[in-house]
């Protein structure tokens, strides 16, 4: 393995691993699993882009982000995380980032329970909001160590802070704009949710189906989960409802896996649908520009970022003010107006 700048120390801290299973990682040595070589060599890349941070004198603040999405909306968290730590300055925020596309309810609670026994101030956490994971936030709690989730709230636990957007308020949008973009009467609203056990998008969905039956009645729905917005079985699913016949007008993507929505209909030659979406991430930009998704509900998931963050530093340094966490305010994203990358 080629040289690097950083302690052994400093790889096991970002990786969450002991000293010795890095020094069997850099060395090539054998009896250390897959996942964990690969751990390993994230906690380096992760290393070198805090490389100015690392160097700086100041209160020092391990945070945790735990996050289960697809990877097109986790990149975008990871940096919307490293751009905000400077606003920190001098409190030095150093960010591990534990990311999957699927997490398994043991392995996220064993993960969960590995970074309170290591040690941590603060774990910012997209997850399902079931028993054992309320669980874990407990046990963090009794630890002296917070947590806020991010976009998904998981209400009935000990964490600090809900860090996102109001989910039923982006779902009333997304009702709003279905309700005027679908033209044509009748047909069928194809309403898709990545997961059940994510309350922000069962929130969004539960509110977009109330309004737009109000709104539109002449309108059916029918609704699929998609399996962690996969693309495989998203594919899977929608080409399944168009093979039985459904004239599909419109799709609220509250949970993502849009290319893989529109490859479905274009697949059976299906008149392309009106489709409301969320997130800025790259996939959607390409899609959005082509104008192949009508609209995306987005909201300031930096301010999301820094609002979380404060509010970790201000539970461990009580003179350290910090405002309330409030609800990211609900925009709306349309081929028109398109913000530049920063």
């Amino acid at each position: 393995m080629g040289s690097h700048r950083f302690l052994v120390k400093e790889i096991a801290i970002q990786a969450g691993v002991s000293t010795a299973t890095v020094d069997r990682v850099l060395n090539n040595r054998l009896h250390v699993r897959h996942q964990t070589r690969i751990r390993v060599m994230r906690a380096l890349e992760e290393l070198e882009r805090l490389q100015d941070s690392l160097n700086m004198s100041g209160d020092r603040f391990l945070i945790d982000v735990v996050v289960e999405a697809p990877d097109r909306f986790a990149e975008i968290v990871r940096e919307a995380v490293e751009a905000e730590i400077i606003s920190f300055r001098p409190a030095l925020v150093r960010p591990r980032f534990h990311l999957r596309e699927t997490w398994t309810t043991p392995d996220l609670v064993a993960r969960v329970k590995r970074i309170g026994n290591s040690g941590s101030k603060g774990v910012l956490l997209k997850a399902k909001n079931l028993s054992d994971i309320r669980c874990a936030i407990g046990v963090l709690h009794k630890q002296n160590v917070p947590t806020a989730t991010l976009v998904t709230d998981i209400p009935d636990s000990a964490r600090i802070a809900y860090a996102g957007m109001d989910n039923v308020c982006a779902g009333e949008t997304a009702s709003y704009l279905m309700s005027r973009f679908v033209v044509a009467l009748g047909g069928t609203v194809l309403v898709t949710i990545s997961h059940d056990d994510f309350l922000g998008e069962a929130d969004r969905v539960a509110s977009f189906r109330q309004a737009i039956l109000v709104a539109r009645p002449d309108l059916k729905l029918a609704q699929i989960s998609c399996g962690h917005a996969q693309s495989t079985t998203t594919r899977r699913q929608v080409s399944d409802l168009l093979e039985r016949g459904a004239r599909i007008t419109g799709v609220y993507s509250a949970g993502g896996g849009n290319r893989a929505i529109l490859e479905a209909f274009d697949t059976h030659s299906a008149p392309e649908p009106v489709v409301i979406g969320h997130d800025l991430d790259d996939e959607n930009r390409v899609l959005l520009r082509a104008g192949r998704i009508s609209a995306l509900i987005v909201h300031d998931l930096n301010q999301d970022i820094r609002q979380a963050f404060a509010g970790f530093i201000s539970f461990h340094k009580p003179k350290f003010k910090t405002e309330a966490v409030r609800f990211s305010t609900v925009q709306i994203v349309t081929p028109a107006n398109i913000p530049e990358i920063v």
